[in-house]
């Protein structure tokens, strides 16, 4: 099944995604800038380094569990990547889930943030499934984890 994400090699480089350091392909918003943000490409945030690109994501879904009351991996995904913008969205959620070892009704929301190992840990394992999702399989050999785990502090420095 095919996702609607950008997620193809150009010139044999990376995904777009991984090549703009924004690895789940966060919008631009015209109305603010993320920290670490280098700019856009009409449509897409561009970040310095993937550490950034993966903050905006932590702050993001963090943003989602607070302002919006997201609790589970298939609300978030759901507002992520919904199907009205063309996303098979319950193969992502799926992925997903499949990817953490949970089922897609797992409360994760409340975890972005927590002080504790574990909840960090399945909130880098939910940024790194979508980060594959996002970009492709052929993404996972780009993608370095140790960058997710320093989004991870970047995005919650006093939570720690």
């Amino acid at each position: 099944m095919e996702f609607k994400v950008i997620r193809k090699k150009v010139d044999g480089k990376k995904p777009r995604g991984l090549r703009s350091h924004n690895p789940l392909n966060i919008r631009d918003n015209q109305h603010s800038t993320w920290l670490g943000q280098a700019g856009n490409d009409g449509s897409f945030c561009y970040f310095l380094d993937d550490e950034w690109g993966y903050r905006a994501a932590f702050r993001l879904l963090r943003n989602y569990y607070k302002k919006y009351r997201l609790l589970t991996i298939q609300e978030m995904i759901t507002r992520w990547a919904p199907p009205t913008d063309g996303n098979h969205t319950d193969a992502y959620i799926k992925k997903v889930a499949d990817m953490m070892g949970v089922e897609r009704d797992f409360k994760v929301g409340r975890l972005f943030g927590s002080y504790d190992d574990f909840d960090q840990y399945m909130c880098e394992q939910m940024v790194y499934a979508m980060a594959i999702v996002e970009n492709g399989e052929a993404a996972r050999e780009y993608i370095d984890k140790s960058k997710i785990t320093r989004g991870y502090e970047l995005a919650f420095p006093y939570e720690r």
